[in-house]
């Protein structure tokens, strides 16, 4: 583990200053903070708990394996 902690938090920006001043009243040092806007991928994982890749890959499966099963 290397001690970093993720938040998913709305409006990130406007929450930074009471997350520092959170971590200091409690002893805890920030060593950095980034923010991350979701993309499209982020939000299909949050809600799917699966990639885009993943759902892409699979709907290919089966479209292929139709296809072969109407070679038969």
């Amino acid at each position: 583990m290397d001690g970093s902690i993720r938040l998913t938090i709305a409006e990130a920006e406007k929450m930074v200053a009471v997350i520092v001043e959170l971590a200091a009243s409690l002893n805890i040092e920030i060593k950095s903070i980034s923010i991350h806007k979701p993309t499209l991928n982020d939000v299909f994982l949050y809600y799917t708990s699966r990639e885009i890749r993943e759902e892409e890959a699979e709907n290919q499966l089966k479209t292929h394996m139709r296809a072969m099963g109407r070679l038969r």
